[in-house]
């Protein structure tokens, strides 16, 4: 069950599903096992491995329905045996018959029987010491309170390989039992029972094996850990504000006109605003608390490399501007792509109730589905067959590929958007094909009257044009893809002040003049 020094030893956590057998077998009483298994053996005395239909026999005689039953089954990797039960019953008349036709089922349909025995037996509700006591008295029938090195071993290795295919914890090595099992050449009851609870190792596995978590528990954890990061991230939210507020405008030289009003950043402040190498144990330090944060980091930059190996926009907003000399190795990372990475950690953290950082296989359905309801555009992950799932792997995977997911959908937005620009389906956008969505943003906030819309295509044509100016980097007149791709932020950041000019302004003409003043700025950017 571990060695004696085995810190670095974790087997996992127990995961209940919604309907899972696990549930059930935890209810069940050592006495009631005791019993069931008394009555089996009475009728198969020297069995050593159990086919399916013995495996029902026992299970029948618990009382469980035939979709637990079946659930076992499927677990323990044995098939569903379509068998008359009743063929083994009328064979219980010659014992010695019963036993040499039964203890042999068909090579790979069946269980050794101490492996099936000894991990229900530790799964049963009872104390420690009648279990062991137990499973000595099985393998030692003249000294049942004794057992030497050996058969504690063979208890070990019955009992973890048992358990993994139920509940799925990962067993110790081979190593590490032998171990623990050859500190003693003899052991009584009480000597086993005080080593499994008091060494490290085997009190790690049995904590683990006890401390089961459901399905249920993991989604409410889940909900309060994104309770906890929009916190985080309100917090610097508040700061990066803070901060905005009180330095001077690069444009004006003077503190913004919308003074310190509280207001919600909107999602282009947001976008700017970045998270230093340095501040992400203080952000994560009570959600990831033992995680090396430099996973995170190297996902970042990894994930950059391939965007840009893929010829994929990266930089959203203004990334560029946090280079890495200034920081280290690593640049900032934007609050948003921070969000994105940590969206797929938090359903791990979430199931991982022992905080090893390392879930089953077989835990992989839990972790998609949670994953799918944390996020609606999540598609199932697979991972390599039976290979566990350590948080660091799942971060390099699943948040690379949803951080590198969103730059598609955001190099999509911009081709449809340049599409919706391009009227003509020229691939090229001309003066006029710029204009008319500048003009649009001019009227989203007035309705302009007909003795208006002079001032407005004044105003149009003037940001039009240094919009034209500014991006069209080959001086050709018109914008191919590319130029708006590589852009696109100047086109937001100028369509965004001609907003707020016109917001600051009590008439049109005003606005315009201030436009037009602004409009050397714009050209010198």
């Amino acid at each position: 069950m571990g060695g004696v020094q085995s810190s670095s030893l974790q087997p996992g956590t127990v995961i209940l599903g919604p309907f899972s057998c696990l549930m059930i077998l935890y209810k069940i009483t050592f006495k009631q096992w005791q019993d069931a298994i008394d009555t089996f053996l009475r009728n198969y005395a020297n069995i050593v491995r159990l086919s399916s239909n013995h495996v029902i026999e026992i299970m029948e005689d618990l009382a469980l329905k035939r979709q637990t039953i079946h659930e076992i089954l499927q677990y323990l990797e044995l098939p569903e045996q379509v068998e008359d039960k009743n063929s083994i019953d009328g064979s219980q008349n010659d014992n010695e018959s019963d036993v040499e036709s039964s203890s042999e089922p068909e090579q790979g349909f069946d269980i050794d029987i101490h492996e099936f025995i000894f991990s229900m037996i530790m799964l049963s509700t009872g104390n420690l010491s009648e279990k062991v006591q137990f499973c000595i008295k099985r393998l030692n029938t003249s000294t049942p309170k004794i057992i030497n090195a050996a058969g504690v071993l063979m208890i070990c290795m019955a009992v973890v390989k048992g358990l993994e295919k139920i509940t799925k914890l990962r067993p110790p090595s081979y190593y590490h039992m032998v171990e623990f099992s050859h500190q003693k050449e003899s052991w009584s009851v009480t000597e086993l029972v005080e080593s499994l609870e008091q060494c490290e190792g085997p009190k790690i596995y049995l904590d683990s094996l006890y401390d089961m978590h459901g399905i249920e528990d993991a989604r409410t954890n889940l909900r309060r850990l994104k309770v906890q990061l929009q916190k985080e991230i309100d917090v610097q939210s508040k700061m990066a504000s803070s901060k905005r507020k009180t330095l001077p405008s690069s444009k004006s030289g003077k503190v913004d006109d919308d003074g310190v009003k509280d207001t919600p950043l909107d999602d282009d402040e947001f976008m700017n605003m970045f998270i230093s190498p340095e501040q992400l144990p203080d952000l994560l330090k009570d959600i990831l608390p033992n995680l090396d944060y430099d996973i995170i980091l190297r996902v970042y930059s990894l994930t950059e490399e391939t965007c840009l190996e893929k010829n994929i926009t990266f930089a959203i907003k203004n990334t560029r501007m946090l280079n890495k000399q200034r920081y280290g190795f690593y640049r900032p990372i934007s609050l948003e792509d921070f969000n994105i990475i940590l969206q797929p950690i938090l359903p791990f953290i979430a199931l991982d109730k022992r905080k090893v950082q390392i879930l089953s296989y077989h835990h992989l359905q839990y972790l998609n589905e949670l994953c799918m309801e944390n996020d609606s555009t999540f598609e199932k992950i697979e991972w390599e067959h039976l290979s566990p799932i350590r948080l660091s792997d799942w971060i390099f995977a699943v948040s690379r590929r949803e951080l590198i997911s969103h730059r598609v959908r955001y190099e999509q937005s911009l081709v449809d958007l340049f599409n919706q620009y391009d009227k003509d389906c020229s691939g090229l956008l001309d003066h006029n094909e710029i204009a008319q969505p500048v003009k649009d943003t001019i009227c989203t906030l007035i309705t302009p009257t007909q003795e208006q819309m002079g001032t407005v295509n004044e105003m149009t044509n003037t940001v039009t044009g240094e919009i034209l100016r500014t991006i069209d980097f080959d001086e050709s007149g018109k914008i191919d893809f590319q130029e708006f791709k590589a852009a696109i932020n100047i086109v937001h950041s100028k369509l965004k002040d001609l907003l707020n000019t016109i917001g600051r302004h009590a008439t049109l003409s005003s606005a315009s003049n201030a436009i037009n003043s602004q409009s050397a700025v714009w050209n010198d950017e």
